[in-house]
């Protein structure tokens, strides 16, 4: 029997992405930059995103690995979005346990629904692999955050970090293995600064800052990151940052299906022009900027490119307005004398209200 030897970097594979951060960051909106996206919307959560594709929301894991199947058949993209991964997991122990007649994954003695439940997320990120990613499809999972106390064997005390929110209620693998399969782990949080103040007879820590976003792309002792990309390790949170790693694929790209297999938007909007993405040159962030349309004033732009706030964040304000339904979620409908308000009245009407929007994102 004889093999080949090769080199060189394999550009025609996909690559595997983990996104995951503190509520109201923005995943969902990073995930939407890369490359001709597809997402399966677990939780149903991008209703209000109007340039977003995406597949029915999956009933079950059956129904979940079924579309796995369907996008690895058909391409109809060019990077396939599971958001959130955090309900996959749920999906498949409710899955498991149905089908032995468990009660929950603790009901087997031994630990046995818990090592079946890792065999078999691990059988489905090897099929996101080989469905997928070899064929060129790049996968993304966003996961949500969570904090868990560290405890090092050689030192004393303990320290909080920020990890996967996955095998949390399970006490599975899961975190580990979707760890070990991601080419790139991004970790996306709000830049906070802490300030020592006195306070009476001694001194505290004062938190400020909170608005900017940003990604870390390796590891640290607060955080779970990597990269094989040799990105830095803290960037905005902007796809552009990333741009170039998505653009090593120099064979053959995955061919589209045609549009009318991926479920539209919303039915409404078939009658009234998708608001095409508009990219102003006097920004330097691109998530701010790549989504304004032309309609909206400079003013705006820079208050919210001040205040790190997005055009999703706007939409979420308008909707908590109850406004948005009658724009039917364009932006470029929004009247110029709410524009004026805005501008006039940030600081005391409107930026607050943004700061309860950005919040109300929860699983972006």
């Amino acid at each position: 029997m004889k093999f080949e030897i090769t080199s060189g970097a394999d550009t025609t594979k996909g690559i595997k992405t983990v996104i995951y951060g503190v509520e109201g960051v923005g995943k969902t909106t990073l995930a939407s930059k890369f490359p001709d996206p597809v997402f399966i919307d677990t939780e149903g959560s991008t209703t209000h995103f109007d340039t977003i594709k995406r597949l029915p929301t999956p009933n079950d894991w059956k129904e979940l690995k079924e579309m796995v199947s369907w996008v690895s058949q058909e391409k109809p993209c060019q990077t396939l979005i599971i958001d959130t991964f955090d309900w996959a997991e749920m999906a498949e122990v409710e899955d498991m346990c149905r089908e032995n007649g468990w009660r929950s994954v603790e009901s087997p003695d031994y630990g046995k629904g818990y090592t079946q439940s890792a065999e078999r997320i691990n059988k489905f990120l090897r099929d996101l692999e080989t469905k997928l990613v070899d064929k060129g499809i790049n996968v993304i999972l966003t996961c949500h955050a969570q904090v868990s106390k560290i405890e090092l064997p050689e030192e004393q005390g303990a320290y909080d970090k920020y990890e996967l929110k996955l095998g949390s209620k399970t006490k599975s693998r899961t975190s580990a293995l979707v760890k070990e399969w991601a080419d790139m782990i991004l970790f996306c949080n709000f830049k906070t600064y802490v300030e020592t103040v006195k306070s009476g007879f001694g001194k505290k820590g004062k938190a400020t800052g909170g608005k900017e976003r940003v990604m870390f792309a390796q590891h640290a002792a607060a955080w779970d990151a990597k990269n094989r990309f040799g990105l830095p390790a803290e960037m905005p949170m902007d796809y552009q940052q990333l741009a170039k790693v998505f653009e090593r694929k120099t064979k053959s790209e995955p061919k589209k299906a045609e549009p009318a297999k991926v479920a539209p938007i919303a039915a409404e909007t078939k009658e009234e022009p998708v608001m095409q993405p508009v990219r102003d040159e006097g920004f330097e962030d691109a998530s701010l900027a790549v989504t304004w349309p032309e309609s909206v004033p400079a003013a705006v732009k820079e208050i919210c490119q001040k205040n790190s706030f997005m055009p999703d964040d706007i939409q979420r304000l308008l909707y908590n307005e109850k406004i948005v339904k009658q724009l039917n979620f364009d932006l470029a409908k929004v009247p110029q004398k709410f524009w004026t308000s805005f501008v006039n009245e940030f600081e005391t009407r409107w930026g607050p209200k943004l700061d309860i929007a950005r919040q109300d994102n929860l699983p972006f």
